[in-house]
């Protein structure tokens, strides 16, 4: 079982490290919100963004 667990946390750590950073440009409207956002995030189950086509929602 150790061994099956050992490999898993392994393989989820690949995953993980070959991940790239999320990098937004600096001038979307939503980088200015972006720790507002976050701990929104971080302190709801659902978290609703609006805002206008290019303003960086997604």
């Amino acid at each position: 079982m150790n061994t099956v667990l050992s490999a898993s946390a392994t393989r989820r750590k690949a995953r993980l490290d070959s991940l790239s950073a999320i990098e937004f440009p600096a001038d979307l409207p939503v980088v200015q919100k972006r720790v507002d956002l976050a701990r929104a995030i971080g302190e709801n189950q659902v978290v609703i963004v609006c805002g206008e086509t290019g303003s960086g929602k997604t």
